[in-house]
């Protein structure tokens, strides 16, 4: 359920493992170059129609299928469409896949017997979990002393790295550094939902990542130059991630620079290597780490 980047990236990864099953794309509108390229490149059967109304529910034969993806953008819709499924098709519980693009509302929702009979997940985790198993762990594990982790950006990216690393490297971590235009409400939100921020030290500026003078403040507290920090530039700006990265290289030559893009750029990745820089893209890294038994039997 659902056309957008999404359903194209998880396409991409059913199809790396499994070219035959049959797919099913239902929207309520999917303009017509979408349409072609989810025929032609994923040999999708493509309907439009609302999947809360009973009568497409009846059209989809769902008892025999093997999952139930809802990708739509509209994270009510998805829940109230995945109850109405359930209540008619008993045999397709834990086999509906439910992405939320609000983190908040999927934990607010995730008591509620609908939550607990599918799964539920939100894009920016899968890349979170991704990267901090990939790169961040590693180099927590491999530097002394306690590490400096500064997130450059505080949006639904930077949260849920916050998050895996609460649970998997805490003990590694001295200090966590939080800059962002709207760092301060940011910084409530996460603590009044899984108080993530509870680290041996944090330090939070409000501004931008691209002001030298907000990175001068953060040295006032933080050393950055004799030790081996993570910074993360994780903003929803790839041009300004790339430029803050390039500047920062310079200065602190020890850190692990991490920038943040959307789609996967060769542009990005050869100016990343040239700079001894790591570029990172969500979706690349979303198609990377849907868990395997979401794209097989």
């Amino acid at each position: 359920v659902g056309s957008g980047e999404l359903t194209i990236t998880y396409l991409k990864a059913l199809r790396d493992v499994d070219n035959k099953v049959p797919v099913v794309i239902i929207d309520s509108h999917i303009d017509k170059l979408r349409e072609h390229e989810l025929k032609a490149q994923f040999s999708a059967k493509v309907i439009i129609g609302d999947i809360t109304h009973s009568y497409v529910i009846n059209r989809l034969n769902l008892p025999k299928a093997r999952k139930v993806l809802m990708f739509a953008e509209d994270n009510f819709q998805s829940y109230d469409a995945a109850n109405k499924i359930l209540k008619r098709f008993a045999n397709l519980k834990n086999k509906i896949i439910i992405h939320c693009n609000s983190i908040r509302f999927m934990r607010s929702m995730s008591g509620s017997q609908v939550a607990k009979n599918c799964i539920t997940f939100n894009s920016y985790q899968l890349a979170a979990i991704g990267l901090t198993n990939g790169q961040l762990l590693n180099h927590l594990h491999k530097t002394k002393p306690k590490d400096v982790v500064v997130m450059a950006g505080f949006g639904l990216f930077g949260q849920t790295i916050l998050e895996e690393l609460s649970q998997y490297a805490k003990k590694e971590i001295d200090t966590v550094a939080i800059i962002d235009k709207d760092a301060h409400r940011r910084i409530l939100v996460v603590d009044e939902q899984l108080k993530l921020t509870d680290f041996s030290k944090r330090e939070i500026l409000e501004g931008n990542i691209s002001h030298p003078e907000i990175w001068d403040k953060l040295c006032q507290n933080v050393d950055l130059e004799n030790s081996e920090p993570i910074i993360i530039l994780g903003t929803g700006s790839a041009e300004e991630n790339l430029r803050a990265a390039l500047w920062l290289r310079e200065k602190y030559p020890n850190a692990l620079i991490i920038a943040r893009s959307q789609q996967p750029s060769q542009f990005a990745q050869d100016v990343a290597q040239q700079y001894g820089i790591n570029s990172v893209s969500i979706t690349q890294l979303v198609k990377e780490n849907f868990p395997k038994s979401w794209l097989s039997n």
